[in-house]
């Protein structure tokens, strides 16, 4: 499932309990597992620091 993505920049993407980072550029790829309750937590401060703005 993809979470971002931007052309000139990152891409998340979520994977079977797996976030995979890649930045596009120049192309480097990353990933680390996470529980479910982690992956909530990323998706909340993703949230509020975007109301925040």
């Amino acid at each position: 499932m993809r979470l971002f993505f931007d052309p000139a920049g990152p891409m998340l993407t979520y994977r079977e309990g797996v976030l995979h980072v890649a930045d596009l550029n120049p192309e480097l790829k990353t990933q680390w597992s996470m529980t479910r309750w982690e992956m909530f937590k990323l998706g909340v401060r993703c949230l509020l620091s975007s109301l925040i703005r």
